[in-house]
């Protein structure tokens, strides 16, 4: 059995998380019992991730667990996947209608409405003692939460 996990530049401080989970997880079930390939994306570029896609799907692995940079994009590789008997997953971002069978992540239009009202809402600025702090930076912006 081999899964494949393709994650979106993998230069991002959330990605390199996620590996170590992923390699956590390769430890867990064992050698034996399956192979865990991490890809190692350098880009953002939906394009590539449908390349990856189809000669995933020419080798015939045994799963797919894909964060799709395009959801829109994605949706019919990840579906011509499913279609080729390869389950698929999403994580971080989803593509709900590609077929996929499950999706590991939050809901990112529930929590960017979250930080609108407090960001927005002086009566909630007073009442949370707590900030986001954004850094822009070469390969994209750090977020961080930030609680005195």
């Amino acid at each position: 059995m081999k899964i494949v996990v393709v994650p979106v530049a993998v230069y991002d401080p959330f990605f390199k998380q996620v590996r170590q989970g992923v390699e956590a997880a390769r430890e867990a079930i064992g050698a034996g019992n399956a192979e865990v390939e991490w890809l190692d994306v350098q880009d953002a570029d939906p394009k590539h991730q449908i390349e990856i896609l189809a000669e995933l799907r020419s080798r015939r692995v045994s799963a797919i667990v894909v964060c799709p940079v395009d959801p829109g994009l994605l949706r019919e590789p990840i579906r011509a996947c499913v279609d080729a008997g390869i389950p698929a997953a999403t994580f971080c971002l989803d593509a709900p209608d590609s077929g996929r069978f499950y999706h590991i992540g939050q809901d990112l239009r529930q929590g960017g409405r979250l930080v609108g009202i407090i960001s927005h809402v002086e009566a909630l600025k007073e009442q949370i003692d707590a900030r986001l702090e954004v850094t822009p930076g070469p390969r994209g912006s750090r977020v961080r939460f930030v609680v005195p």
